[in-house]
């Protein structure tokens, strides 16, 4: 009896949180539209400030942070997280660490204000132990972030500590790498058509209900996505000129003329920039798309890449408004607070971040678990960053509604915890069911896919 309570609780919980936050996603694509309306420029144009180009996404980030201020203290994702001391240092691991393939852990050591390159090139360079390696650094000085890569034992790390106490201050965050899985999808049907009018647009468009119609008050003319993701096929002519290699985490910038730089080999990200931008499926169907490529079918990705790309999209001050659309989670439960400190500086730059909530909402629940966030498998969207961190939209998904117009939560969108105490982490709802966009197979392929990845590109365009 308890847990059929518990379940039917849920579902009735969610199915007003689906209504509601819909409801918010309608808001959201009018709110872009009148900000956007009549206020489209072309970068470089003298009516296109850098307060302008920032003004829709301060507005998206605003109320948002403001709503979950209080709410950060509060959350606590520790079970799994040991916290060890070193002479005032507060060094965070995790059981299932990532372990590189010289057989060495990695670590991101980050301060949160107060630096310069001068810091960052230090813990690099000069403090840095011999048998430890720099695997990232960052550029303060340029507008990027204070954090730097690291690889090598626990005690190389406790040495370059020692090494740099005099010019690294103890508030610095010290914590342990950990995997970013490509997400799961569901439901590929490779070789679709885009029906004329996709069920998705029909949908978001209108405050219930579907007319066979997408008339949003805007268009994304003038605003840049970065589509951090396994890159994109920017030869797909449904983008029409308007989707651009930028960044591979393992080689760096890209030539905007090279399209194999940040190319897509997997297909997630092709079909994720389809909606955002794409001219048959997209939201914003002039937008302008921004290839970032950071993960891989081929290879393991972790936090250091993100924070490497999250880097790359602060420095472009040329390229805003911004949107940073990133439908991926981690594959550990943890709340990482590099990440934490890398979205905030986004979000002060008035770059709005998306994120999926994540495709866990059939694996079991652990009641019983001292943290059921942290246990290795369950139904929860704030088990893993960056959709558990305050500052970012966490998108789920939602079902094509039925014949009597309700409409209802994906059974594979993972959920809020129903453990008092806890924060809320999905924060909207959009189409993720079998949607139509693009395949990166060819330059003209499209397909349909299922996922919580799916419905974030809808709330990003």
């Amino acid at each position: 009896f308890w847990f059929k309570y518990l379940r039917e609780e849920a579902d009735f919980r969610y199915r007003k949180l689906v209504t509601m936050r819909m409801l918010a996603l309608v808001g959201c694509v009018l709110v872009g539209g009148v900000l956007s309306k009549g206020d489209d420029c072309e970068l470089g144009s003298e009516s296109c400030s850098s307060e302008g180009r920032a003004m829709l996404s301060k507005n998206h980030i605003s109320s948002k942070l403001e709503m979950q201020s209080e709410e950060e203290e509060s959350f606590d994702l520790s079970e799994g997280v040991l916290e060890k001391q070193h002479a005032g240092y507060t060094i965070r691991t995790v059981p299932n660490g990532h372990i590189g393939e010289d057989g060495q852990p990695q670590w991101l050591v980050e301060v949160p204000e107060g630096c310069d390159s001068g810091l960052t090139l230090k813990l690099t360079k000069d403090c840095l132990p011999s048998h430890m390696k720099a695997t990232f650094q960052g550029k303060p000085d340029e507008g990027g972030i204070c954090c730097v890569g690291l690889a090598g034992s626990e005690q190389d790390l406790r040495d370059l500590l020692d090494n740099c106490k005099e010019v690294l201050p103890t508030t610095a965050i010290i914590e342990q790498d950990v995997s970013i899985d490509v997400p799961e999808v569901f439901d590929e049907k490779e070789d679709e058509q885009i029906q004329e009018m996709p069920w998705g647009l029909d949908r978001i468009d209108d405050r219930s209900g579907q007319d066979k119609d997408y008339s949003p008050p805007g268009t994304g003319k003038g605003v840049h996505v970065f589509i951090l993701d396994t890159g994109i096929r920017t030869t797909h002519t449904d983008f029409g000129g308007r989707a651009f290699p930028a960044y591979e985490v393992s080689t760096g910038k890209c030539d905007p003329t090279n399209t194999t730089c940040a190319s897509d080999y997997d297909g997630h990200g092709t079909h994720c920039a389809g909606t955002v931008g794409g001219k048959k499926a997209g939201v914003a169907k002039d937008a302008k798309l921004h290839a970032v490529r950071v993960l891989s079918p081929f290879e393991i990705t972790t936090t250091t890449p993100l924070v490497d790309a999250y880097q790359f999209v602060l420095m472009q001050k040329k390229l805003r408004p911004a949107v940073i659309s990133a439908s991926y989670t981690s594959g550990f439960p943890y709340y990482s607070k590099t990440q934490e400190i890398a979205v905030k500086n986004l979000a002060h730059e008035g770059i709005t971040v998306v994120t999926s909530a994540g495709n866990t909402g059939q694996d079991p629940d652990d009641l019983w678990a001292p943290s059921r966030l942290s246990a290795k498998k369950s139904p929860y969207a704030c088990r893993g960053p960056p959709n558990n961190i305050p500052a970012t939209f966490t998108v789920g998904s939602t079902e094509q509604p039925n014949s009597w117009n309700i409409e209802k939560r994906s059974p594979f969108s993972s959920i809020d915890s129903l453990t008092p105490g806890f924060q809320p982490c999905v924060n909207i709802f959009a189409p993720g069911r079998d949607i139509m966009s693009l395949s990166n197979s060819s330059d003209t392929g499209e397909k349909a896919l299922s996922g919580t990845s799916m419905a974030t590109p809808h709330v990003s365009g």
